[in-house]
């Protein structure tokens, strides 16, 4: 094997190393463009004296970095005369901040979630002025992205790996042929 030919094989196995560790690792940048975030609106259409809401959707599923809206629903049958508060009912937070809003109308934005379901509450006047606390749950559809960005991680390394591997065994190869040839066996 001619020396230009040995030295080719050598920078092939060190540029397959580069190419497969950047092509694998590289991020699309999916999680770095600006979305505009998805709204999801729970309609609270109708409050009982045991302290029950009707929500529709009852235990809604959002995605991460969603919007949520609680909207009274302007009926002369509902009893909902305000809600008072909206929060978390236990550990993690699930909000980005607390959520805010008027009689008839709350917001708030989800952030990170380790697990999936939450209970959280909201806190609610009936239209006789009893107040009272209802308990629903939320669901949150996990993250890809962290997953995405371990496996994209992984195969990166082993990528640089598989090059180094490839460019280690082509320079002993390298090195056994130029030996061979300084000791005139070739």
């Amino acid at each position: 094997m001619k020396k230009s030919n040995q030295l080719f094989t050598l920078f092939n196995g060190l540029a397959l190393t580069l190419v497969i560790a950047s092509v694998v690792s590289c991020n699309d940048n999916k999680s770095n463009i600006i979305k505009t975030p998805v709204t999801n609106t729970i309609k609270i259409t109708q409050g009982y004296s045991n302290g029950t809401l009707l929500l529709d959707p009852i235990s809604p599923t959002v995605d991460q970095g969603s919007i949520i809206k609680w909207v009274v629903v302007s009926d002369p049958k509902s009893d909902v005369g305000a809600i008072k508060d909206i929060d978390k009912k236990n550990p993690p937070e699930i909000f980005e901040s607390k959520p805010s809003g008027s009689e008839t109308q709350w917001t708030a934005k989800v952030k990170y979630a380790p697990k999936e379901e939450y209970i959280y509450y909201i806190k609610w006047k009936h239209k006789n002025g009893t107040l009272y606390t209802f308990d629903p749950k939320i669901s949150v559809k996990p993250s890809i992205t962290t997953f995405y960005n371990i496996i994209i991680g992984v195969l990166g390394i082993l990528g640089l790996f598989t090059g180094l591997g490839f460019g280690i065994h082509f320079h002993k190869k390298y090195k056994k042929l130029l030996r061979a040839k300084q000791t005139g066996k070739i």
